[in-house]
């Protein structure tokens, strides 16, 4: 899955690190992100929480080791 958007195309998650989604809600002017084990990474754009990917499974326990394990690192 490819999303756009402004100024980076994204592949879709799991990304490797907390920071990856941080900068893909920057620049799509979203407020934060929300990522959490059986769902789908979320933020709030525009005031809405959505889905950062519409299609997009939830993340496994293992899938949201990787980002939380290198924030705190």
């Amino acid at each position: 899955m490819i999303t756009k958007v402004p100024a980076i195309p994204v592949i879709s998650h799991p990304l490797g690190h907390v920071d990856d989604y941080l900068e893909i809600g920057q620049k799509a002017g979203g407020v934060r992100c929300h990522l959490a084990v059986n769902a789908q990474p979320i933020w709030r754009l525009h005031g809405a929480l959505e889905p950062i990917w519409p299609d997009a499974p939830p993340l496994t326990r293992r899938a949201n080791r990787g980002p939380g394990r290198k924030f705190c690192s």
